[in-house]
């Protein structure tokens, strides 16, 4: 995988999931409308419970996405 998360990102999001207050919630990475000229990268709350078996899991210091 060729994704770069900066260290100010990943405290940045760890401050934000800290809040959420709920155990174990990580950040979802994705790509709406993927091969298209209206290609979007998105990143949303992901709760333990909404994660799928094709989900590729990425542990950084602070998050998990």
């Amino acid at each position: 995988m060729n994704i770069t998360i900066t260290e100010s990102a990943d405290n940045y999001l760890a401050e934000l999931l800290e809040k959420q207050d709920v155990e174990g919630i990580a950040v979802r990475m994705f790509v709406t409308q993927p091969g298209t000229a209206y290609a979007e990268t998105c990143l949303a709350y992901c709760r333990p419970d909404e994660v799928v078996e094709d989900d590729v899991v990425m542990q950084k210091e602070k998050v998990k996405f």
